[in-house]
């Protein structure tokens, strides 16, 4: 049984799970779309701590090199 005005010859059970092959494939885009939207969300704190980790290493690099400097001075 083919429905009417059916440009196509396919029997309405394979039209019927082809549609459901679709509607599931757009479910996981929909949920792999979430999932990259929280690992981006992630790697940007992520990169946040780095940078505020680095600066805070180089501040105390820097004043720890500045006491030596001093002590080694003699001042």
């Amino acid at each position: 049984m083919i429905p009417e005005g059916c440009p196509l010859d396919i029997d309405p059970i394979e039209i019927g799970k082809l549609i459901q092959q679709v509607e599931f494939l757009t479910t996981q885009v929909q949920e792999n779309n979430r999932r990259l939207k929280d690992l981006e969300n992630h790697l940007e704190r992520t990169r946040g701590m780095g940078l505020g980790i680095l600066l805070a290493s180089v501040g105390i690099s820097a004043g720890g090199a500045s006491v030596i400097t001093r002590w080694m001075s003699g001042g």
